[in-house]
């Protein structure tokens, strides 16, 4: 089955460059490795941001959400996904999105 994966982050103040390189430079192609991401894309907030700077929309195919995310969980914070005390991880949030309609 496709999904959408969301993610919605912030830089902690002051730190959005280090944020964005590690995003661009390391985490982006951390998930792409995971099996089934099939491509990832980043996004800045136009305007003023009112809860969430950041997004990302990644592409996903999987069978088995559950294990998809067991694995995502299982690599957070390892070699595999290495993170940075540049991402705000009180205000990140993310979720699965599946398609209910078609272009």
């Amino acid at each position: 089955m496709r999904y959408k994966m969301l993610v919605l982050a912030n830089a902690v103040e002051g730190k959005d460059e280090e944020f964005n390189r590690w995003y661009d430079e390391q985490h982006l192609g951390d998930v792409k490795a995971l099996p089934g991401v099939m491509s990832g894309e980043r996004f800045k907030i136009a305007g003023p941001a009112d809860k969430w700077s950041y997004l990302t929309l990644y592409d996903v195919e999987t069978d088995d959400l559950a294990a998809f995310g067991a694995e995502i969980e299982r690599r957070i914070g390892t070699e595999l996904m290495p993170s940075t005390d540049a991402i705000d991880v009180e205000t990140v949030f993310h979720a699965m999105f599946i398609p209910i309609s078609q272009d």
